[in-house]
């Protein structure tokens, strides 16, 4: 049965072990051959890492690379300013929605009648109430509706189509 000496080896040149432990080693180094190869090969390897000669990088190496990298890519790639245009779309739409809804006009009918609360409120509410009704019903909501639909549709549509670009040009990059 072969036996993984690297553990012991490693915490062995790293001084992590005990006395006791030390002296296990010590026995496993006389008595058996294999490890012995090892604990000299370890010691070899361990030594020959200390007179490698270590070069220091250049101060501003990270800007150079990532200029470097910037360079490589597209313009169209630095900045794009799609899901910005698209966002703003949504917003616009969305605004134009709620201000349709606000001042469609509808059939203000009030009604004399102001002797309790409840009808004070029934008043105030249902002007508002048939606003709403009578905008969510009519064509112009169906046409927002369909308008927005569309630009979800194709904002998506584009978004999966940058993603996939992408994709291909980090495969194209590697």
């Amino acid at each position: 049965m072969k036996t993984n000496f690297d553990d012991i080896l490693n915490k062995l040149i790293d001084s992590e072990l005990s006395i006791n432990e030390i002296n296990k080693v010590k026995s496993l180094n006389e008595s058996n051959p294999e490890f012995n190869i090892k604990l000299r090969t370890h010691q070899f390897v361990h030594n020959s890492l200390f007179d490698i000669k270590v070069i220091e990088a250049p101060k501003n190496i990270t800007e150079k690379v990532m200029k470097n990298i910037l360079s490589k890519v597209s313009v169209k790639y630095q900045k794009s300013y799609f899901f910005r245009t698209v966002i703003s779309i949504l917003i616009v739409s969305l605004l134009t929605v709620f201000f349709m809804i606000v001042f469609y006009p509808a059939n203000q009918n009030y009604t004399s009648e102001t002797d309790s609360l409840f009808n004070q409120m029934t008043q105030m509410i249902e002007p508002i109430l048939n606003k709403f009704s009578n905008f969510f019903l009519g064509e112009t909501f169906k046409s927002i509706g369909g308008l927005i639909s569309v630009i979800i549709l194709l904002s998506f549509y584009f978004i999966i189509h940058t993603h996939k670009e992408f994709k291909q040009k980090i495969n194209d990059f590697s």
